[in-house]
């Protein structure tokens, strides 16, 4: 699969999950993109659980998942 394929997938996906995460219990966001892998953000029944601070959020977190990264503003 061209990797621009697997970009606009990747990114459709976080799409949707903003769109949908009412639809999930339990949520874990797992930033993966580094060896250590690092909890982003958990939530349950929509209602956060905890999360690393706002201003150390991906820049991919703020602009694919806005709702869940509101949630997470101070």
């Amino acid at each position: 699969m061209p990797r621009i394929a697997l970009e606009e997938n990747f990114h459709g996906n976080l799409g949707k999950l903003n769109k949908y995460y009412e639809l999930i219990t339990n949520l874990y966001i797992i930033d993966a993109s580094k060896t250590e892998h690092r909890v982003l953000a958990v939530f349950f029944e929509t209602k956060l659980v905890s999360s690393v601070l706002y201003s150390e959020l991906p820049q991919w977190f703020i602009k694919y998942l806005p709702q869940l990264a509101d949630k997470i503003k101070p």
